[in-house]
């Protein structure tokens, strides 16, 4: 590594120092330097000194948890020009912005993505600066140096996550690209008490809302808040007892030390909100939860920044509870904080990353931007056409976000989570008011089951409906029958909601396909959707059979046409921990799987820190279980009844059962 390169621009001098420690940067020179970013620089406490500082001295963001700070300056003479917060990152946890399938190409092509190089601050989800300079060409230069830096250590990327609006500009001008993601913030419209805020929204999410914090109420929870010198000790040690439970009982250990919450109690009071909800017990009120904001510090708003983009704003950062009660997180990191911004004249809440429930709670989505270098040309082109085509999505679901608006003033929102449409009014003969009709989930699955089938009508009030929007319609046959089909306005929407489903369940279909090849490989015959027929137990001893359809998400059978070696076999893919407990609560499921084959099994992918998102012995025993490795499949149980060959993949041959076969 060079530590010092002499750069030029036009006529000035400039060098670039790249430091081990941002304790070697003088904090105030860090500090004025941030401060005179705009808008409102020295409002984001995430960029300040003593924040980065306490994540180092603390041990939270260093070497030793895969941080290693290299923290690059641009000085012009003595005089700090410019600087970033740069990390060399041996993984990629606590950033927000997931690049673990560009790692996973890297591996699987033999070549190396980490280290890379990491421009933000360590497990803070936050928009703001990035790039300190005093004005934009220093700004530009800072980039050009931060690019070649990287080139000169062989290092495979550089990523800039959650950057200011300057810094985008600054990068985009340097040829990095663009990545977009979606947050979701509240904004305080002058509301006079939470009331006024409640009558801004729907009815329907004004009367969601007043139920949840009735249930927190009447659960005999109350709340204090504290700021600044005001949180004890005493608070700060529930705090972070409350915290580090959160995570372990995710099966985590926590980003953040009970140091690094010392430091900012110490250094950084001003800026740490605490909302402490207590209950009875025992003749007093004891604590049970807590909620920490992160706050822009009154001291730091200057006179003439009073307007939107320059408000003051709360961060919602970190929260734990001791006690399970029912709404206590939504009372505790969104109602009691948004109360609190509304009482205290805060313009901003912003709610962290991801989260599409936070939109019930009135935070509406923001896209963020971060910029992204690859070393790598073939790469690189390939990153530019993923993120085009991610960037087409992330516009269609902040197109949908919007039509969801919990806001009273727009149109109610559709119910189906995969197609979204309005029906378009039609005229009325007698020229009366024209009525928005939103449809909803049993709407759209009646659209693709239209769609599938031979297009026999029921006859129904969806029907009518559908009809009526003309996305179906109906067609006479010779024998003077009628059919439906579904129109070029239905085509549309299908189209439109296979895109946005394609973009949403990225992570579940890579796995999909990758199963399908595997079976493919293996010469079976193999369909991903497909809709069956499968019989169930009967309700009672000696009751009618019933019948059902499933679409498992990969079947196969063996290339034959005897019947008697089949041998079909149902793959189901889950890629989320919630998305698969909730399907080992619906037996009935699995006993239709059994049904169609002789074999059933979980095929279960990783989490962010590639650990499966289950253990076997959580799959019932009737189930064979497969995990995701880096580069392969690996059987963790077999099928009953399946015998181990010599593909890794383990799919065993078995005697099949004496039934008739159903497709």
């Amino acid at each position: 590594m060079n530590p010092e390169k002499h750069v030029k621009n036009n006529s000035n001098d400039y060098v670039i120092r790249v430091l081990d420690s941002p304790l070697q940067v003088n904090a105030a020179d860090w500090n004025a330097l941030l401060a005179a970013q705009s808008p409102g620089g020295s409002l984001n406490p995430f960029m300040r000194h003593e924040y980065l500082a306490a994540l180092h001295q603390s041990s939270s963001a260093t070497p030793k948890t895969g941080w290693t700070p290299r923290f690059v300056t641009l000085w012009q003479g003595n005089t700090l020009a410019g600087a970033c917060a740069l990390y060399l990152k041996a993984h990629s946890y606590g950033e927000y912005v997931f690049d673990w399938a560009w790692a996973n190409a890297y591996q699987q092509h033999g070549l190396n993505y980490y280290p890379k190089a990491l421009v933000a601050v360590p497990f803070t989800p936050v928009p703001g600066a990035r790039l300190l300079a005093r004005n934009a060409a220093e700004r530009a230069l800072l980039v050009k140096a931060l690019v070649a830096w990287c080139e000169e250590e062989k290092l495979s990327s550089l990523h800039l996550l959650f950057a200011s609006d300057e810094d985008v500009t600054a990068c985009e001008e340097a040829g990095l690209m663009l990545r977009n993601t979606v947050q979701f913030h509240w904004q305080n419209n002058d509301y006079h008490d939470f009331d006024d805020f409640l009558m801004s929204l729907s009815q329907e999410k004004r009367k969601k809302i007043r139920q949840e914090r009735r249930k927190v109420a009447e659960a005999d929870i109350s709340f204090r808040w504290s700021l600044g010198q005001d949180i004890s000790n005493a608070d700060w040690d529930f705090f972070y007892r409350c915290y580090e439970r959160t995570y372990y009982e995710h099966g985590n250990a926590p980003y953040l030390s009970r140091d690094f919450f010392q430091r900012m109690q110490d250094t950084m009071p001003e800026n740490w909100l605490l909302f402490v909800a207590e209950h009875s017990a025992e003749g007093k009120r004891q604590p049970v939860a807590t909620s920490l904001i992160a706050v822009s510090a009154r001291s730091d708003w200057a006179e003439g920044m009073n307007d939107l983009k320059t408000g003051l704003t709360a961060y919602g950062r970190y929260w734990g509870a001791l006690a399970r009660v029912d709404c206590l997180h939504f009372e505790a990191c969104y109602y009691q904080p948004l109360q609190w911004c509304i009482e205290h004249g805060y313009q901003y809440f912003e709610g962290g990353a991801q989260g599409e429930h936070k939109m019930a709670r009135a935070l509406l989505p923001v896209k963020t931007t971060s910029a992204h270098w690859l070393a790598h040309p073939a790469f690189a082109d390939a990153v530019e056409r993923f993120l085009e085509r991610e960037g087409a999505g992330i516009e269609s679901y902040m197109n949908e976000l919007e039509q969801r608006s919990p806001c009273s003033s727009r149109l109610a929102p559709l119910a189906a989570p995969d197609l979204f449409f309005y029906v378009k009014p039609m005229p009325d003969i007698a020229a009366e008011p024209s009525i928005t009709t939103p449809l909803g989930r049993a709407h759209a699955r009646r659209l693709r089951e239209v769609y599938r089938s031979a297009g026999w009508p029921c006859q129904d009030l969806i029907e009518i409906e559908l009809l009526a929007a003309g996305l179906l319609q109906r067609v006479a046959g010779p024998t003077g029958h009628e059919t439906l089909r579904v129109t070029d306005a239905g085509v549309t929407c299908l189209a439109a909601a296979l895109v946005r489903n394609r973009s949403a369940l990225s992570a579940h279909e890579a796995l999909v396909e990758r199963v399908a090849c595997e079976m493919v490989r293996a010469g079976r015959i193999t369909w991903r959707g497909l809709g069956l027929r499968a019989q169930l137990p009967p309700d009672n001893e000696g009751g009618p059979a019933r019948w059902c359809m499933v679409r498992p998400d990969v079947f196969s059978i063996r290339n034959t046409s005897v019947q008697a070696y089949v041998e079909p076999i149902v793959h189901e893919i889950k890629v989320h921990r919630s998305d698969l407990l909730g399907d080992l609560r619906r037996p009935e499921k699995r006993a239709a799987y059994l049904d169609l084959g002789g074999e059933c099994w979980y095929v279960l992918g990783c989490d962010a820190k590639g650990r499966p998102i289950a253990a076997a012995d959580e799959v019932p025993l009737e189930c064979g279980v497969m995990v995701q490795e880096s580069n392969r499949l690996a059987v963790v149980r077999a099928a009953p009844g399946a015998r181990a060959s010599n593909c890794h993949l383990r799919y065993g041959w078995r005697w099949p059962r004496p039934r008739r076969w159903r497709a």
